[in-house]
């Protein structure tokens, strides 16, 4: 829960298409089902892990290359990738004021962390996700860069893209897991739309995944979604 009283997320779901879905977000509590379901990765400011597990698996908890962002998600990722999955319980035990930690920290150190992570994480999956074919971060990046400038000035632009590029130079071994991790199967027609748009008309917000759910993929833990 987040000081208003709504869900900030309840985990969060990864498409195939490298696309985030944070599950349940931003609605009030009594609009998230009450039933546990598989997540691609929990949000570890209120986290349950098995230590002992995740070190004899990976012999560390967090990625030293994901400092402020996509630490969790590594985690939950890769154990996934061994068949441990992540889950959600619909129990509210607390407040989470995510901004407590992120406001004794620069604007620009939090930009540059945001979009490194997520290109090393990127490049950590790029055997699973169909991105890896359309290059997708890579071409929205540019894409993006001109707009980017325009809208906020050559200071934060030159941030984001130095992030991309140190990302871009940096080696980084794939999940090692003989499974996926836990990734929704989207059709490309319907990621066409904006993904907000595609969230609230699918309701993608509220999707419960178990067991079922994961029997129903071609593959382990590659769940087919169609709205």
């Amino acid at each position: 829960m987040n000081r208003y009283g709504k869900v900030s997320d309840a985990g969060l779901l990864l498409t195939t298409f490298y696309t985030v879905i944070f599950r349940c977000g931003g609605l009030p509590a009594g609009e998230c089902p009450e039933k546990v379901s598989y997540v691609s990765s929990v949000i570890s400011c209120l986290a349950l892990y098995n230590v002992r597990l995740i070190l004899l698996k990976r012999g560390f908890i967090f990625n030293r290359y994901n400092i402020i962002y996509h630490d969790d998600v590594d985690l939950s990722l890769d154990m996934w990738s061994h068949g441990y999955p992540s889950a959600f319980i619909p129990v509210v035990i607390g407040v989470h004021y995510w901004s407590s930690t992120r406001k004794r920290m620069s604007r620009p150190f939090i930009e540059y962390e945001s979009k490194r992570g997520a290109i090393l994480l990127y490049k950590r999956l790029s055997k699973f996700v169909k991105a890896k074919g359309l290059l997708t971060p890579y071409v929205r990046e540019l894409l993006y860069t001109i707009p980017r400038l325009a809208l906020h000035g050559q200071e934060r632009t030159s941030i984001v893209t130095r992030a991309f590029l140190d990302a871009m130079s940096l080696k980084v071994k794939p999940l090692t897991g003989p499974y996926e991790p836990l990734l929704l199967d989207i059709p490309f027609r319907n990621l066409s739309h904006s993904l907000s748009k595609l969230v609230k008309r699918s309701k993608l917000l509220t999707i419960v995944i178990d067991k079922n759910a994961l029997q129903a993929g071609r593959r382990p833990f590659i769940v087919p979604y169609t709205p």
